[in-house]
């Protein structure tokens, strides 16, 4: 079962997190140990569209990422 922490953290079995290392839009969706800092394993969730997404800054650009 995946849960939305109130971090924003995507956990499943309790210590594991989605997680988006890369920084371009498409990049895989990885299970890692969850850190707890935000950044990489931050999530938000768009009611309207049904949909989860990680947004992230590169140079003066906003990419999302979703999934």
């Amino acid at each position: 079962m995946l849960v939305m922490s109130s971090k924003g953290e995507i956990i499943f079995e309790e210590e594991n997190c989605l997680d988006v290392s890369k920084s371009y839009a498409g990049a895989p969706v990885e299970i890692l140990k969850c850190h707890g800092m935000g950044g990489n394993q931050k999530w938000e969730h768009d009611k309207k569209s049904v949909s989860l997404y990680r947004e992230f800054f590169y140079f003066f650009w906003i990419i999302k990422t979703r999934i």
